[in-house]
């Protein structure tokens, strides 16, 4: 009983089923990485608090709304 449990995903796909989805990075993780590089910093007023208030508007904006305000440090890549 066990090894019926234990088929891997290749035995069992199946060319009805769709393809499993991919992971897609969120759409502020370019803030976030940014504010990241910003702690390295260790500037807490003239770099930390600016890029975290344009991180916390990028999660209160709707998606395709997000703030166009320049990296500070982060050169985002660009989407395909």
């Amino acid at each position: 009983m066990a090894e019926k449990e234990l088929l891997s995903l290749e035995t069992t796909k199946d060319a009805s089923q769709p393809a499993p989805r991919v992971a897609q990075p969120h759409r502020c993780n370019d803030r976030l990485e940014d504010f990241v590089e910003a702690i390295f910093t260790g500037n807490f007023t003239g770099n930390i608090f600016p890029t975290w208030g344009v991180f916390q508007q990028c999660l209160d904006s709707a998606p395709g709304n997000e703030p166009t305000v320049p990296f500070r440090f982060h050169t985002p890549k660009l989407s395909k």
